[in-house]
């Protein structure tokens, strides 16, 4: 297995992980994000696996959109209030896409 040398290892390509690599990304550090799935998003990754720990097919988020959103990053007013995770994830995505 090849190997490489980072200044950044996060563990987790969550809500959290994914702030935490493009703060380190501005300071100039080498990141890489470890995430057990085979995609981001972690919890906001809907699975019906009952292994596999995330939200459920109907959850919405709980806090507004206006507080849940990364101050550089808005949400769109057609996700509403409330988002749907599903909604979570493709931001998310779109938040990566955004600052890569």
């Amino acid at each position: 297995m090849p190997t490489f040398q980072t200044d950044v290892t996060i563990i987790g390509a969550g809500w959290s992980g994914l702030l935490a690599c493009k703060y380190m990304l501005e300071e100039e550090l080498s990141v890489v994000a470890l995430e057990k799935r085979d995609d981001l998003g972690g919890v906001w990754l809907y699975s019906d696996d009952p292994k596999i720990p995330t939200v459920m097919q109907n959850t919405c988020c709980t806090s507004s959109s206006t507080v849940t959103e990364i101050s550089d990053f808005p949400m769109t007013e057609e996700m509403g209030l409330f988002p749907h995770h599903s909604d979570i994830l493709r931001y998310l995505r779109g938040y990566v896409d955004a600052f890569h």
